[in-house]
């Protein structure tokens, strides 16, 4: 995941650090597809109860919105509401929340690999989270400068996963 503009320079140089590992998954892309219709939601997942596939934190449920699909693309109809981000930084995960969040992308390979673009806001009342970086301690309101909220875009890359669907709650 790379960090571009509009997203605060200072704040896209450490994301971008916080995203090199090859274990760091900022955010997962969860697309239900079925013909020609289709549902994404985006945000952050950590390891599921089967300690296989990857769920959605439920105390971080994010909204799914329909997606339009077209043969080798899709993109969000509107805007999730909301969704996060989770990195590892020198003290272990940090969420970031996001609001606005828009996906598109590009499918090869039969749907199983994608590339694309996330867009979303960094609301305000993140300028406090703490990040220990390499270089010391700081806050996310002190790398995007400002008062927020911080548009943000970056562009990704990724393959299928196994998704725990069952853990998602009824409606």
């Amino acid at each position: 995941m790379s960090f571009q503009d509009p997203t605060p320079a200072n704040l896209a140089t450490e994301l971008n650090t916080l995203s090199l590992p090859a274990t760091a998954h900022p955010v997962t892309v969860v697309l239900v597809a079925t013909g020609s219709e289709g549902e994404i939601a985006t945000s952050a997942t950590e390891l599921a109860a089967d300690g296989i596939s990857q769920a959605f934190p439920l105390t971080q449920l994010p909204d799914f919105k329909t997606a339009t699909l077209i043969p080798g693309a899709f993109e969000t109809d509107e805007p999730q509401a909301a969704g996060w981000m989770r990195f590892q930084d020198e003290q272990g995960d940090v969420d970031i929340a996001l609001t606005n969040v828009s996906v598109e992308g590009t499918t090869l390979g039969g749907c199983s690999s994608v590339s694309g673009i996330l867009t979303a806001d960094i609301p305000a009342s993140q300028a406090g989270v703490a990040l220990e970086l390499e270089s010391g301690a700081t806050t996310l309101g002190a790398l995007a400068g400002d008062t927020g909220p911080w548009a943000i875009r970056a562009v990704f890359g990724g393959g299928t996963i196994d998704f725990d669907f069952e853990a998602l709650p009824d409606d």
